[in-house]
């Protein structure tokens, strides 16, 4: 691997390429750093706050006429309450807002599903809009029937990417996160299980995986629903494919982007995109990233070029003693 990319093989760790369960393309897992610098490289930091903050995020997409979940109200860091329309609320209007069904509270600058909580019916919604500081809220997201039956404590998203090539877009990889357990967030980070997509067809792959810290094991169902992965076909594939492509025009001038989008009955919700998105969602669960566009991209600009990719390692010389 060394050879591979002239790069000291960390992914090696960082993929658990050492285990049984190792994927037989171990040796086109990219050492994450290849990836980060590439997104420096196309991501601006000046435009970083369009995916960074919630509230501006739903704002753009709107502009662009996409389909996305608008909030109920945000709390900011010094406590004031805000309609989607940028108007303020007292708090005993904002708790009569969340008072009946339930609603998902996230950080407004937040990621990887940290700090997210739901409100239920009975819940002490009063306490909650006068302590709350710097979150979002928005109503909880019901889902198609087949996501549902995977998995149905968490919203089970899809991750897939967008890069810039020339006038258009492509897409290198996606997954589908499933929730495990109770938990209401479908993140690796929480224990989910990934499961690759042929970003093609929208089939899933027959296996899924969680982060090596969670199990090693390599699973052809779902472990709590028995659901199994193979055969299964992403509702409105072509749809949201179209949908993400529409969605990074809109986020210009970032030009890689991982989006997370809910599947519905009815069509696709674009929830956030990531301007720094982890490449060990998909290095884990999807394959490889080497040859890939954004793979080939990210060799290029860090001096590998693709004829280097078959490179072997020296062998020693038979000598004498």
């Amino acid at each position: 691997m060394f050879w591979r990319y002239r790069y000291p093989p960390v992914q090696y760790l960082r993929y658990g390429l050492y285990m049984k369960t190792a994927p037989a393309d171990w040796q086109d897992r990219l050492p994450y750093a290849f990836i980060r610098r590439l997104q420096n490289q196309l991501n601006p930091k000046e435009a970083e706050k369009f995916v960074k903050d919630k509230r501006l995020f739903r704002e753009r997409i709107e502009a662009a006429g996409l389909p996305t979940i608008r909030e109920v109200f945000t709390i900011d860091a010094a406590g004031a309450i805000q309609s989607p329309d940028g108007q303020v609320l007292a708090p005993e209007d904002a708790a009569m807002l969340v008072r009946e069904g339930e609603f998902f509270v996230k950080p407004i600058d937040g990621g990887m599903g940290r700090d997210v909580r739901l409100i239920r019916p009975g819940d002490d919604v009063a306490t909650f809009v006068l302590t709350a500081r710097n979150v979002i809220v928005q109503p909880r997201i019901r889902q198609h029937p087949l996501l549902q039956e995977l998995s149905p404590h968490s919203a089970n998203t899809v991750r897939i990417d967008t890069l810039r090539v020339e006038d258009h877009w492509v897409n290198s990889a996606a997954v589908l996160k499933a929730g495990v357990g109770k938990s209401i967030v479908d993140n690796g980070s929480a224990g989910g299980v990934s499961i690759g997509i042929d970003v093609e067809s929208g089939k899933l792959q027959s296996v899924g995986r969680q982060k090596p810290k969670f199990s090693t094991k390599v699973y052809d169902h779902h472990p709590d629903t028995g659901v199994v992965f193979e055969g299964i076909v992403v509702p409105h594939w072509q749809l949201l494919r179209d949908t993400v492509a529409r969605a990074a025009d809109a986020m210009l001038p970032l030009q890689t982007l991982g989006w997370d989008v809910a599947i519905t009955e009815e069509g696709v919700l674009l929830l956030e995109a990531n301007h720094n998105w982890d490449p060990d969602i998909f290095e884990d669960s999807w394959g490889g990233l080497a040859d890939t566009p954004v793979g080939r991209m990210a060799c290029e600009l860090q001096g590998v070029k693709s004829a280097q990719l078959s490179v072997q390692p020296p062998r020693p010389q038979n000598t004498k003693a």
